[in-house]
């Protein structure tokens, strides 16, 4: 099922039919009078048919007839049936949406359109389906001449697909592919080198042509990566990448020889062109500035004029994800402390900035300690996930686990079943408490 998009167009003989002569079977009917020939042809001939179906006892109306033939192309694996939603059987006819099936040999198929990606099974039915090149209901036919229409029928199928609506958008495959070129904190004349030690690097259509998804989707997948358009090729940067270029940043933010770089205001060329001054030895590219600026500010566009300001949360999320990476666990006070002191002045750290970033636990020796949990890290799979959660703490609160579910799972109802179906729950001190999976 996994492969059937790519199997080659079969012949006949392949699929077991053999077709005999171009004429339809001969069939033995009594004969009526003394022709000693009683076999008769019955493709095309009306007279013939008409003779059957008295034989048959089918009543005689002054109709058209429809005969199913085979066609000379009958085929059981050249044809794939597909059951779709109104919508979009209306977007096929019309030609308004393009669709595509997009995948790697080992993949299941995804079905995408321009917005959306569509899960393909194979499901069975008890009934026989039949492609016809044409078919007259009886709503159609011609009621008043009695005619005989020859139809040809394609293929006949038992098995069908049906579409799922992909309601998760999975980006691990898409970091893995992106890893393989990261764009490094380095400097001038080393980008060639580095390169010679990359096995590939991908343009916008050759990452479409792999990554199961629509195109809207890929889009918007990275407008959330620290992804830059680098000669031609999309480049992720990377974590050092990042981390320097944030350090800068913040600096040049608390630097008062910098009038043109503050929270309250970011001119994006003016943090391009201060960091190539402080930085003159490392390429800097000015893409890689703009999503900087991008992922930390908030726009504001007056009077045609775009405006940046900084994103309190964005910022002291990626902060505290720099920060947490550098040890295995901090006490809560002492990591608190030291955000002060890294963050720019007019910047304060909330906690709830930390959602689905980090695990605060409490315990009796230690008081509060908090260490690095990035639900971008955590697998894809739902099982998997809540495996790996439950080995990091035995016991978890409702509100506790949903932020590391928030990308799986998009609304609290969402969050709730998938934990009732999974969990043993108990209710302590009046609060729902998770004790592992069921």
């Amino acid at each position: 099922m996994d492969k059937f998009l790519l199997q080659p167009v079969s012949s006949s003989k392949a699929n077991g039919y053999v077709p005999q002569d171009k004429t339809f079977p001969k069939c033995e009917l009594p004969s009526d009078n003394n022709e000693d020939e009683n076999s008769f042809e019955l493709l095309g001939n009306l007279m013939n048919v008409t003779k059957l179906l008295e034989l048959a006892k089918l009543p005689n109306t002054n109709t058209e007839i429809q005969q199913i033939v085979l066609s000379p192309n009958f085929s059981f694996d050249d044809y794939r049936l597909m059951e779709v939603s109104p919508a979009i059987a209306n977007e096929i006819e019309s030609g308004s949406a393009k669709f595509v099936f997009r995948g790697e040999l080992d993949d299941y198929p995804v079905l995408c359109s321009n917005k959306t990606t569509y899960l393909v099974r194979e499901a069975d039915t008890s009934n026989t389906l039949m492609v016809l090149s044409d078919l007259h209901f009886s709503k159609d036919v011609k009621r008043d001449e009695k005619c005989l229409k020859t139809i040809k029928m394609e293929t006949v199928q038992m098995k069908y697909l049906v579409l799922s609506e992909l309601k998760t958008v999975y980006l691990n495959r898409l970091k893995e592919l992106l890893h393989e070129a990261e764009f490094q904190w380095m400097k001038v004349g080393e980008e060639p080198e580095v390169l010679t030690e990359r096995r590939k690097m991908y343009t916008f259509d050759e990452l479409l042509n792999v990554i199961q998804l629509s195109e809207n989707e890929l889009r918007n997948a990275l407008e959330h990566l620290p992804v830059i358009n680098y000669n031609g090729f999309l480049r992720l940067l990377s974590i050092e990448f990042c981390d320097r270029l944030l350090m800068e940043f913040i600096e040049l933010m608390d630097d008062d020889n910098e009038p043109d770089i503050s929270i309250h205001s970011v001119n994006v060329p003016s943090l391009y062109n201060s960091l190539k001054r402080r930085e003159t030895e490392r390429i800097i590219p000015y893409d890689a500035v703009e999503w900087m600026v991008r992922s930390h500010c908030n726009e504001e566009v007056k009077d045609g004029v775009h405006r940046f300001s900084v994103n309190e949360r964005a910022l002291c999320r990626s902060k505290a994800s720099q920060l947490l990476r550098a040890a295995v666990r901090f006490e809560l006070s002492e990591f608190e402390k030291l955000m002060e002191q890294l963050l720019p002045e007019g910047v304060q750290l909330k906690i709830e900035y930390l959602e689905g970033l980090a695990l605060i636990d409490e315990e009796l020796e230690r008081g509060k300690t908090i260490r690095y949990l990035n639900v971008e890290d955590l697998p894809e799979g739902e099982i998997e996930r809540l495996e790996l959660l439950f080995t990091l703490r035995e016991r978890w609160k409702v509100t506790e686990m949903r932020p590391f579910l928030s990308d799986i799972c998009k609304t609290d109802r969402e969050v709730n079943t998938l934990l009732t179906t999974q969990c043993r729950v108990a209710v302590i001190n009046e609060e729902r408490v998770l004790l592992g999976l069921k």
